[in-house]
């Protein structure tokens, strides 16, 4: 939180203490271990100075060669990160970010505390914020089915019309382990359709507007 040159020389301890180095810089052998209170102030301090590249950069170094360190704090800072370059104009984003998700639900299972990287709302949100500012409608759709466990298939035109016709049952979530399974709140909804706002889709915004406006029972 302090100067500029505050935080260059935070990032100068970084590399010549705990082995971070920035693109293009050689890190000596560390002194200091990487924990995981320090990495979030690591992942905080790129975020804050308004470095999220490097907020990337060093994440990526850690999910390389000790994943078991990170855990769902850590990854919405990464998120978050992702969130700030679509902001920039960077399109691509939203598909590194629900890469990132995908890599997170694969560590959940992979290892033996995954609970402690199991994303929340606030991943999710982060991804669908990255998706919003990116103009991605189908990563954010690959979003929404990820942390509902619904087929977004079951809520476009066609679904909808079978079901108000009796032809069709309700959608359904996927059956999954408690807590798996959420509810979009108001900010992912919000995010959801100003994507497909953004994306100027009139199916997609038709489609929320079925999910949202009336929810399954």
């Amino acid at each position: 939180l302090g100067r500029p040159a505050d935080q260059i020389a935070a990032f100068d301890i970084l590399r010549d203490h705990v082995g971070l180095a920035k693109p293009g810089e050689t890190a000596p052998p560390a002194t200091v271990k990487l924990s995981a209170p320090l990495l979030s102030d690591v992942l905080w301090l790129c975020n804050v100075a308004k470095k999220p590249r490097l907020c990337v950069h060093f994440a990526h170094q850690v999910m390389a060669h000790d994943p078991g360190l990170l855990d769902r704090g850590h990854m919405d800072h990464v998120l978050a990160a992702y969130g700030a370059l679509a902001a920039l104009g960077s399109l691509s984003e939203a598909a590194h970010a629900l890469r990132t998700l995908e890599w997170m639900l694969e560590q959940e299972q992979a290892v033996a505390a995954g609970h402690r990287i199991r994303p929340g709302h606030s991943t999710y949100t982060l991804v669908l914020v990255a998706c919003w500012r990116a103009k991605d409608w189908d990563s954010a759709l690959r979003t929404f089915e990820l942390m509902t466990g619904f087929a977004a298939s079951d809520f476009a035109d066609s679904a909808a019309s079978a079901s108000a016709s009796g032809s069709a049952s309700a959608p359904q979530p996927a059956a999954r382990s408690h807590g798996r399974n959420l509810e979009p709140d108001a900010a992912a909804a919000s995010c959801l359709v100003r994507t497909a706002l953004a994306a100027g889709d009139p199916a997609a915004l038709r489609l929320f507007g079925v999910r949202f406006t009336a929810p399954v029972k």
